[in-house]
């Protein structure tokens, strides 16, 4: 019997069937919290051999500032703190396996800002691909700021407990065992609200939604192209999240924004969040938004500079 099990168990990797992992409880909760690592720092797809210097960098002082606060030195008007090089090297190191080609700053200075969105992310298979390589797909969730689930619950227990939880988006990554620890290989996110409207894509468009664009155009506001840091300063998070819930109509109104490219506006505040944290105190928040939407700026730009002359 064992000889049969063990021929069959070889014949499902030679045709590359592999069934997903049976984890341990403790194993799920640490690649759990491996994952949400990324999804709290709002990390974006990249594939293997792909990912760059820039997104080291945002990756290592959003986890700096969420993970290891108190090892980073204040400004002296307490309104900053500072990551080194060297710490930065060690979060690129244990998390990608690798560090910055260079460093283009002898210091990096990362505004003081509370009330973030709380995101975290769960396992939901993991299968080994051999090598020391393995192909792991999830779910992200969040919460608004102050939210204190169970980050290892489940959906229904959140509900019991009373925690507003909703699924952001679901991930698929590589990643390579070295040792006791893993490194994260590859990063495929794909957008909740993409995946939901992915089925209802063939279907006709009803007139009340062909008619929709138009609408929202009466209302777009072209003045939101020059909201910068003050304005996001003197905002809570209930303010923010209206501002780039506007940000969202302007972007609709030109077509630039569909339901197949949309991001929700929680997730949207959480990727802004980060973008501000690693931009500093001169960046502009529009410009950050369509960042973090993946929205080309520049035509809004001249739209503003057209209606001002």
């Amino acid at each position: 019997m064992k000889r049969i099990l063990t021929i069959v168990l070889v014949l499902v990797s030679m045709i590359g069937f592999a069934a997903p992992m049976k984890l341990q409880p403790a194993q799920q909760k640490n690649f759990n919290t491996f994952f949400s690592n990324f999804s709290e720092s709002s990390v974006e797809s990249f594939k293997q051999g792909a990912l760059t210097d820039e997104a080291m960098l945002a990756f290592a002082l959003s986890h700096l500032y969420k993970n290891k606060f108190k090892s980073l030195k204040k400004s002296k008007d307490g309104n900053s703190v500072i990551a080194t090089p060297e710490q930065v090297d060690t979060a690129t190191i244990k998390y990608f396996g690798k560090k910055l080609q260079a460093h283009k700053e002898k210091s990096y200075s990362m505004p003081c800002a509370d009330g973030e969105a709380f995101i975290f992310s769960q396992l939901g298979a993991l299968e080994d691909l051999g090598g020391e390589m393995f192909k792991a797909e999830g779910t992200i969730y969040f919460t608004g700021s102050g939210g204190t689930p169970d980050v290892h619950a489940t959906p229904e227990a959140w509900k019991k407990a009373g925690e507003e939880v909703e699924v952001s988006g679901k991930f698929s990554a590589l990643v390579k065992s070295e040792g006791e620890r893993y490194i994260l290989v590859e990063y495929t996110l794909a957008d909740a609200a993409n995946t939901a409207t992915e089925a209802a894509a063939s279907e006709p468009t009803p007139a009340a939604t062909v008619a929709a664009p138009a609408a929202k155009a009466e209302a777009a506001d072209l003045s939101l192209v020059m909201k910068d840091c003050f304005d996001w300063n003197m905002l809570d998070d209930k303010g923010k999240l209206d501002l780039l819930k506007q940000m969202k109509v302007l972007w609709r109104s030109t077509g630039a924004e569909t339901d197949k490219n949309a991001i929700e506006a929680d997730a949207l505040l959480a990727k802004v969040k980060v973008l501000f944290a690693s931009a500093g105190d001169q960046s502009n928040i529009f410009d950050l938004a369509c960042q973090a939407a993946g929205i080309d700026q520049l035509p809004f730009r001249e739209l503003y500079e057209k209606s001002n002359k």
